[in-house]
């Protein structure tokens, strides 16, 4: 028997200053990936608990455009990860 779960990415957070102060900004462009690796650890905990092996973890991607002046612009980024387990 299989199972299957899926864990998402926040988007990254930073701090951008100017002469009124500073304010937290979410990336459009990074994820927290320490964030994710969490979640990743958690759920293959999870499935360890369980009585399952963890036989795959595949990245998600997803993609993204925005036009600009001159043309656009366009990248992708990992956006989540499947983990795939087996009943041991």
């Amino acid at each position: 028997m299989y199972k299957s779960v899926c864990v998402y990415a926040s988007m990254d957070k930073y701090e951008k200053g100017g002469l009124l102060g500073s304010k937290v900004m979410t990336s459009e462009v990074r994820v927290d990936l320490r964030e994710l690796t969490r979640e990743i650890e958690t759920a293959c905990n999870a499935f360890e608990r369980e009585g399952f092996e963890v036989v795959a973890v595949s990245p998600v991607e997803q993609g993204m455009y925005r036009e600009v002046v001159d043309g656009g612009a366009g990248w992708s980024y990992t956006c989540a990860a499947i983990i795939t387990a087996r009943k041991a």
